[in-house]
């Protein structure tokens, strides 16, 4: 065969790159893909909320955010890979925040771990419910759940889980998708990264943050979380969404209006996340940030807590892009197909 046909018919096995995107349209920063339907929404609001509230009326907000921290990564990984997939890495982060509880000098080392966990588990195609492990665990570092109250929030999250795939499994909406298994290199590129940044968020959080300061290692997390192509305006759309969602809370929360309306608000910027965020990134980053403030107001100043979590955010997205930019140099000497996969569209 000659020279200029193998040529020919390596350029066509070639994938067609990826066109050049508009910065100056507006569609480009709000427009992402299509809103999930309005009943899809609404389930996930329920598997995500439904036993958190009773369990704080039950038992008080501390069990309650235990509820939580298993409902929400247990619905969102069960719609996405399946509750098979998703409940392991759900009891890991329990297990891994008792440990943090009562050895708080390893929770860096320990985020680690679970961030190494999430890279390899990339592998298998399944790093989303991987890294919302890693998401839900940062919650045992901060001063939300005491150290005394360990076994009662981790019990909590046990049964948050179980309501979480009961929910969606009895509505049929539970998913099998996998993410496209990328390459060893990749996967354990990702996984060194991944968890060298979390050691290092967690660390800052726990010795120079305030006590807020969960939200350094959380927000680097979340802006782990698959896809991977286009990452660095993903970044900027959550950045600038969550400075929205910040700024929406700081001022509903000047009124000083009753706390039936800020739960209202909250649950239905849950719901707006839950049909928003497929739609676009900038307006479900928005809409999450707007219902956690909210719901985390409940324990401390709304004020404090915006603030905290747009510059924890900015932090964290300025970490993720520098740690991004590490794995770019290594994947263009050591893997340039993972590369030039990621550049696709």
């Amino acid at each position: 065969m000659s020279a200029s046909r193998k040529n020919s018919e390596v350029a066509r096995a070639r994938p067609d790159p990826a066109p050049k995107p508009d910065y100056r349209s507006l569609e480009f920063w709000l427009i992402d893909g299509d809103a999930r339907p309005w009943k899809q929404a609404a389930i996930n609001v329920v598997a995500i909320l439904g036993l958190p509230v009773a369990l704080g009326f039950l038992f008080g907000p501390t069990v309650a955010i235990g509820g939580f921290l298993g409902a929400l990564p247990g619905t969102i990984g069960s719609r996405r890979c399946g509750p098979r997939n998703t409940a392991p890495f759900v009891i890991l982060s329990g297990l891994a925040g008792l440990l943090t509880l009562h050895f708080s000098a390893f929770a860096p080392a320990i985020g680690a771990a679970l961030a190494m966990v999430a890279g390899l588990a990339g592998r298998r195609g399944i790093s989303a419910p991987a890294i919302f492990s890693v998401v839900v665990w940062t919650i045992y570092t901060s001063s939300l759940v005491p150290a005394e109250d360990g076994l009662q929030v981790a019990a909590a999250q046990l049964g948050g889980l179980l309501w979480s795939i009961g929910v969606v499994t009895i509505f049929g909406t539970t998913g099998e998708e996998t993410d496209s298994a990328p390459s060893r290199t990749y996967a354990i590129t990702f996984g060194v990264l991944f968890a060298t940044g979390i050691a290092f968020a967690t660390w800052v959080a726990q010795n120079i943050l305030t006590q807020h300061g969960f939200w350094f290692p959380l927000c680097l997390a979340l802006l782990s979380l698959p896809p991977h192509h286009r990452y660095f305006t993903r970044a900027l759309k959550r950045v600038i969404g969550t400075a929205i969602g910040s700024l929406a809370a700081f001022l509903l929360s000047d009124l000083d209006p009753p706390t039936l309306l800020v739960t209202v608000a909250a649950i239905a910027g849950f719901l707006a996340t839950q049909r928003l965020m497929p739609r676009s990134q900038l307006i479900g980053s928005a809409a999450i940030t707007f219902a956690l403030v909210l719901f985390i107001g409940e324990h401390s100043p709304v004020s404090q807590i915006a603030i905290a979590r747009l510059l924890d955010f900015a932090a964290g997205a300025g970490l993720a892009m520098g740690l991004a930019l590490c794995g770019v140099a290594v994947l263009r000497l050591a893997d340039k197909d993972a590369l030039r996969a990621l550049q696709q569209r």
